[in-house]
């Protein structure tokens, strides 16, 4: 079960580059479900009701993350949906 190799690699990754990688808090994860629950009431989901809404966790936890909000962009291959939620951008441009 797992990749021990891929496992690893984040691991290398987190400790070479610890502000850019942060663990999912339990704020974040609230954070998300306000979120998600606020674009639903609008009509505006970026999820199937079915799925989990990967992009509201990802906003959230940018949302929640300890550097000023002002200055942090998402880098995606899909800022529309983020961007209802926090700056984000494509990866390419940033």
């Amino acid at each position: 079960m797992g990749n021990a190799s891929a496992v690893g690699r984040l691991d290398a990754f987190n400790a070479a580059h610890p502000a850019r990688y942060l663990p999912l808090t339990t704020a974040a994860i609230r954070q998300a479900a306000q979120l998600w629950a606020d674009v639903r009431r609008r009509g505006l989901p970026t999820a199937d009701s079915k799925e989990l809404d990967g992009d509201v966790i990802v906003a959230a936890q940018a949302m929640t993350c300890p550097f000023p909000t002002g200055d942090v962009v998402v880098a995606t291959t899909n800022p529309v949906h983020l961007a209802r939620f926090i700056a984000a951008d494509l990866w390419t441009n940033l």
